[in-house]
């Protein structure tokens, strides 16, 4: 399989892929051996049980893959796209079809390539999807709740700046793109930031990265004619806590949004929301690896990991070693009513 520079595919016209890495991104398309049927049924049991243990919270669910951009792409690879043979998001599907488990999966793959004629879906040089491309997932979702988005969603102005993103700046020399980030909010507000997004706010960029697992951002519509019910979003970096992709779409879109940067429900902030809708989004690439290491399964609460997160931070970066930060979690669960 071709992993040209460090595990980057070089493809056609400029075009980037991620094809190695801690993910095995391209192996999980090509190797039946790696993603197999015994992966497709622990998923279909998770989902089942997360459906289950959500309904009786009062809470519809639906679950979103993210397709890599080798899939939406392939016609850009320069190599035969017939080698991608393994589906691992339609082999879950499969085994759904004839369940009440069909209607929890929500597949953007279509609209993606519907889409991708008219708009730049995937960055060139970057493994994300383009403000178009969270459209195009977002009308898809939409669709699947019954939901109508604001007919003018595809119009918020986008800010570009030249960069080296995640994938071109692993070339030597770095490959630079155009990146172009939107100003979605318009009827929508944050109402409400948690502690690692307060650090995060503060921090230079090098050191925020690895800190982005656990953040969490409330938005609140003020729109008269927005969709009333309530939705939380536990999703990675395809959504987003700042909101220029899919969680500021979905922002715009209903009345109350809460955005969890998680792979995994803390189903104590369901409890607490108490949402309409239950959404949980994640990067097609890691749906082998689940469960990552240091990331909890579906049950954790999201505020102690905040707070160990963050303390482990201080210690690491900031502490002489003698007078260890500790966290005074009493007076941090003073903010219940943030969920309220």
């Amino acid at each position: 399989m071709p992993a040209d520079i460090n595990g980057i595919h070089v493809g056609k016209d400029g075009w980037l892929f991620l094809a190695a890495g801690s993910n095995e991104a391209l192996r999980l398309l090509t190797d039946p051996d790696w993603f197999v049927a015994e992966d497709a049924r622990q998923w279909a049991v998770k989902l089942g049980n997360r459906q289950a243990r959500l309904q009786a919270l009062g809470a519809s669910y639906r679950h979103i893959w993210i397709p890599d951009k080798i899939k939406v792409y392939r016609d850009k690879l320069d190599f035969d796209p017939g080698l991608l043979k393994v589906d691992p998001p339609a082999m879950v599907s499969d085994l759904a079809r004839d369940t009440d488990l069909a209607c929890v999966i929500v597949d953007p793959l279509p609209a993606l390539m519907n889409f991708k004629n008219d708009r730049l879906v995937y960055w060139k040089t970057d493994t994300h999807w383009t403000y178009w491309g969270a459209c195009a997932a977002h009308k898809a979702l939409c669709h699947a709740i019954g939901a109508t988005p604001p007919a003018d969603l595809g119009n918020r102005p986008i800010h570009f700046v030249n960069l080296a993103l995640d994938l071109g700046s692993k070339l030597s020399p770095p490959a630079k793109e155009d990146w172009g980030g939107a100003q979605v909010l318009r009827d929508s507000k944050i109402v409400f930031k948690n502690e690692m997004v307060r650090l995060l706010d503060l921090l230079n960029p090098s050191h925020a990265a690895p800190m982005l697992r656990g953040t969490s951002v409330r938005f609140h519509n003020s729109r008269a004619d927005c969709d009333r019910r309530r939705l939380i979003i536990f999703g990675d970096s395809f959504s987003e806590y700042r909101p220029h992709l899919l969680t500021g779409l979905l922002a715009e879109t209903f009345k109350d949004v809460l955005f969890v940067w998680s792979t995994s429900i803390d189903y104590g902030i369901v409890e607490k929301f108490r949402p309409d809708i239950v959404i949980t989004e994640m990067a097609e690439r890691f749906i082998k690896t689940l469960p990552e290491k240091n990331i909890p399964e579906d049950g954790f609460d999201l505020e102690s990991l905040v707070m160990d997160r963050i303390v482990g931070f201080l210690n690491t970066k900031c502490s002489d070693g003698t007078n260890p930060f500790i966290w005074n979690r009493d007076v941090a669960r003073l903010t219940e009513n943030r969920y309220a």
